[in-house]
């Protein structure tokens, strides 16, 4: 039997949570690509040379540092205006800013200080680390918050049950960080493993003893 054919119905606030998270991962790997892409087109539209050959060194020059700040910036809008359904008009900058903000964790002037700062050093690799580290997980933590908005802590003995836990963690000492743990583990592998929950964050504190009939 297939691990969806072993999942029992869920609960409404749990098949909720589901749906939410789902949306939000969907939102964030698209977000990312927008990332690459609003890059690659800031290159393409800035960086090439007489012989069609990236040149990282046209940014030392202030003007074509605001211009690739700005291909990127115009990209980003035009996709949170899509996701956002807006019709601001592109003249309205503080709205574009604010907007731009809201979809991605940056604005044009934001980007336009880091391409300043970094100039030719602004390679995509330097990029992709402040993207990570500064916009992506902060992304995922504002969607994780949303995708998880509506549980609380009366919802985790129905989590337990739910996911098959209750011989393995004891449910009085969770809180709700470690409930949608339980959430995540089990929609990832259809089961909650008996080893290894170390390493999503649980403890002794919040694991039953292991019985003889787990031991292998």
């Amino acid at each position: 039997m297939g691990k969806s054919d072993e999942k029992k119905k869920a609960p409404e606030h749990i098949e909720k949570y589901y749906k939410l998270s789902k949306k939000a991962k969907k939102l964030v790997d698209t977000t990312d690509l927008h990332h690459r892409e609003a890059y690659d087109l800031a290159v393409n539209k800035t960086l090439l040379g007489k012989d069609n050959l990236v040149d990282y060194d046209i940014l030392k020059e202030d003007k074509k540092q605001d211009e690739f700040a700005g291909h990127m910036a115009d990209y980003y809008i035009g996709k949170a205006k899509d996701y956002f359904k807006s019709d601001i008009s592109g003249k309205d900058e503080f709205e574009n800013e604010m907007l731009m903000n809201a979809y991605t964790g940056t604005t044009r002037s934001q980007l336009k200080q880091m391409v300043n700062r970094l100039k030719e050093r602004f390679k995509f690799d330097v990029f992709n680390k402040h993207k990570e580290e500064e916009l992506m997980g902060p992304l995922k933590e504002r969607l994780e918050g949303v995708a998880r908005g509506h549980l609380n802590r009366e919802h985790i003995n129905d989590i337990v049950d739910y996911t098959g836990a209750g011989d393995i963690v004891k449910k009085e000492n969770l809180d709700l960080n470690h409930a949608v743990g339980l959430l995540n583990l089990y929609d990832e592998q259809g089961i909650i493993p008996k080893k290894g929950l170390e390493k999503a964050g649980f403890r002794d504190y919040h694991l039953k003893k292991k019985d003889k009939k787990y031991k292998k």
